[in-house]
């Protein structure tokens, strides 16, 4: 069948759109919450786990040294299964490296918001 990718900036309502496809008994994944992402040092390119538990963690410096970048093997996997499906399957999120895997998928949906709605989200 198809992939499809649902994305945009953060507070368009990819994380809505993810859950009500799932209520709607489509298989749909979260870049974030199902592992189709990683964190990257930006240096050596290597996948890092995040340190969280660690003391004197700094979230800010984490940042500065790691992407968050989307895995094309996952995805590549994600998409042969969707070709032997016969329901479509959704990716929903956002990360780094979306260049590398445009053409895995057969449609890409960009959520976009205007401004007032994004500050009230905010608030």
């Amino acid at each position: 069948m198809s992939l499809f990718y649902v994305t945009g900036i953060s507070g368009t309502g990819k994380s809505q759109v993810l859950k009500e496809l799932q209520a709607r008994g489509y298989e749909a994944h979260g870049t974030d919450e199902h592992g189709f992402a990683n964190w990257v040092n930006k240096s050596s390119r290597e996948i890092e786990m995040l340190p969280e538990d660690q003391p004197k963690f700094d979230i800010h410096e984490w940042f500065a040294e790691h992407d968050w970048v989307l895995s094309d093997n996952k995805i590549a996997q994600l998409m042969g299964k969707a070709n032997v499906s016969d329901k479509p399957i959704f990716l929903c999120g956002l990360a780094d490296g979306e260049d590398k895997v445009w053409h895995m998928f057969t449609k890409v949906f960009l959520l976009t918001v205007d401004e007032p709605t994004l500050r009230h989200r905010i608030e």
